[in-house]
């Protein structure tokens, strides 16, 4: 599966549930190493950030790029609810 569809699989099924998710399709908008999703819950007041990975065919997982980790560590210690989903592991 490529990251693209792992993506939209998951967007697609934060909405069924009442999830918001936003992820911007421009690059040139984005902040550098900041998660590929955002999703607010807004009945349930919930909030988190998701960076997503796809396993490769070799079986190797891909970790989160430095600035990745950098932007999850400050999230997560910020108090949001901050992970990394990997398919097929998480979904």
């Amino acid at each position: 599966m490529k990251e693209k569809d792992f993506q939209q699989m998951v967007e697609d099924t934060a909405h069924t549930l009442g999830w918001m998710a936003s992820h911007s399709h421009l690059p040139f908008f984005d902040t550098a190493g900041w998660p590929d999703l955002a999703l607010v819950h807004p009945k349930k007041h919930r909030f988190m950030v998701r960076e997503l990975k796809v396993t490769k065919k070799n079986g190797q997982v891909p970790s989160p790029r430095p600035l990745q980790w950098s932007w999850l560590t400050a999230l997560a210690e910020a108090g949001v609810d901050a992970e990394v989903w990997t398919w097929p592991h998480d979904h």
